[in-house]
């Protein structure tokens, strides 16, 4: 199979793409692209989405925990290769993990990582405490041209998260991975093309942002 961020080999079908715009330092970032897809085979809705910027890397399961999620598995540090536009073959890290939502009765499988804006990776960190942490949100909040002069150029977040009601099989969980690297890899592409300038109809489009689906009927949602 081709793995072209061209949508030959993406199996899930785009429902919607939408743009949210925060205040500077936020924690989820000044913007945010987000795709939701539907998978054919599983039928589960999963969210995807580019978010920018930050000062390095952002512990994303932060953001989560804040929002009532637990980690359920250890947090993964993984390696995926890919050919970039030199046909260098580079490893591209990435943070796996899963998480339980008590009060929502919920589970949910996590996948990200981080390129600056010439889509270079960075390297996750194969751990992270509360001194880092904070060291992050502070260095989130400084000024951007402070940040720039201090600190590696800005970090573009690549993120897909699925939740279920229900454990995640073997098989779910590598249709997710594999699909995460395509998606990831489109959103990539998008960003070298337009970089943090693009406006939404540059990146919301689905031959330019993630990639645009399959487009055949799924079945009934539902796990």
């Amino acid at each position: 199979e081709s793995t072209d961020p061209d949508g030959k080999t993406f199996r899930w079908q785009l429902i919607n793409y939408s743009r949210q715009d925060r205040p500077h330092g936020s924690d989820f970032g000044e913007r945010s692209d987000q795709w939701t897809y539907r998978s054919l085979n599983s039928r589960v809705r999963v969210h995807s989405s580019i978010d920018q910027t930050f000062p390095g890397w952002h512990e994303l399961t932060t953001c989560y925990k804040n929002q009532g999620w637990q980690l359920s598995s250890l947090r993964q540090k993984r390696s995926q290769k890919f050919v970039n536009e030199e046909g260098e073959e580079i490893d591209w890290t990435y943070v796996e993990v899963e998480l339980i939502h008590p009060a929502l009765s919920k589970r949910g499988f996590l996948l990200f990582s981080f390129t600056d804006a010439g889509g270079v990776p960075f390297e996750a960190p194969i751990e992270w405490g509360n001194i880092r942490a904070f060291v992050e949100r502070a260095k989130n909040r400084l000024n951007y041209n402070v940040r720039a002069t201090l600190f590696r150029g800005e970090a573009y977040q690549m993120q897909v998260f699925v939740e279920s009601p229900y454990d995640f099989p073997s098989d779910l969980k590598e249709e997710i991975r594999s699909q995460y690297f395509e998606a990831r890899k489109a959103m990539r592409k998008a960003l070298l093309k337009y970089g943090d300038n693009g406006d939404e109809e540059d990146l919301g489009a689905s031959e330019n942002g993630a990639p645009p689906g399959d487009s055949r009927s799924p079945p009934d949602e539902g796990v």
